[in-house]
């Protein structure tokens, strides 16, 4: 049997863990932009984090495990 809210924590657990490392990739672009110019990706990284809210709160709404038929 599988254990539905284990599972919802697991993925927002994942979640979590991949916005912290977008914001971390964000800032080491950054810091190389510092040295050699634009790269360009400052748009992709707000792609990134709205995604990653977005796939957050919808695990957030997950109820529990499906229903018998």
């Amino acid at each position: 049997m599988i254990d539905y809210e284990q599972l919802r924590k697991v993925v927002e657990d994942l979640v979590e863990v991949m916005h912290l490392q977008a914001r971390e990739l964000e800032k080491l672009v950054e810091y190389i932009e510092q040295g050699s110019g634009h790269l360009g990706y400052q748009h992709q990284f707000s792609v990134v984090a709205s995604e990653l809210s977005e796939l957050h709160l919808r695990v957030q709404k997950l109820g529990g495990p499906p229903a018998r038929r």
